[in-house]
């Protein structure tokens, strides 16, 4: 494969309303907690599938005519959810709808073309999706209070996916956006 970069993902970006409360969210979670390291992400997403390595341009060409085919859905969350670990990862969940789900797979068939090293916790049958709060620097003593904090706000929201992405970061440098293509098409039944 060509072209390739050290981690990709397919994701879809909030709209501005949430994407600024997660920002906000994030400050809070520094301010209180000393929590930057979700930082090298800076862009509110979800993700539909990771891989250490991407043909980008091949996957530019996928995620461009799977948006093509869908159109914009409407997402919920649920609350605050934890990764567990030596170092957890504190998440809002996405509830996972039959559409959303179509939309994944849609998305991980097609892609398998374009990856190598796909994250093996973004396999259809083990995907949850999610909006990261906080990772790599939350430890096991912080994690109560981190919790306590978030359990204090209003995490239950309702918003439309209308954009398919691709991001990619490498190392500690903040990800970048590769590219974003509006749904224009029909239905994700499509897929």
């Amino acid at each position: 494969m060509t072209a390739k970069t050290s981690m990709a993902a397919t994701a879809s970006l909030l709209d501005e309303v949430h994407s600024a409360r997660v920002k906000e969210i994030w400050r809070t979670l520094e301010e209180a907690f000393g929590l930057t390291a979700v930082s090298v992400s800076p862009l509110p997403h979800f993700s539909f599938q990771c891989a250490r390595d991407f043909n980008i341009e091949l996957l530019t060409e996928i995620v461009e005519k799977v948006a093509s085919k869908a159109r914009p859905l409407k997402v919920r969350t649920a609350g605050v959810g934890v990764f567990p670990g030596s170092s957890p990862v504190v998440y809002i969940p996405i509830v996972r709808s039959p559409e959303l789900t179509r939309l994944q797979l849609a998305l991980w068939s097609a892609g398998a073309v374009a990856c190598e090293k796909p994250l093996a916790e973004y396999h259809p049958a083990s995907w949850i999706p999610h909006i990261t709060l906080a990772q790599s620097d939350v430890t096991v003593s912080s994690l109560g209070p981190v919790l306590q904090r978030l359990n204090e706000m209003d995490l239950y929201w309702e918003f439309e996916v209308d954009n398919l992405a691709i991001v990619r970061g490498r190392g500690s440098r903040p990800q970048e956006l590769v590219c974003r293509f509006p749904f224009t098409g029909g239905s994700a039944r499509n897929f």
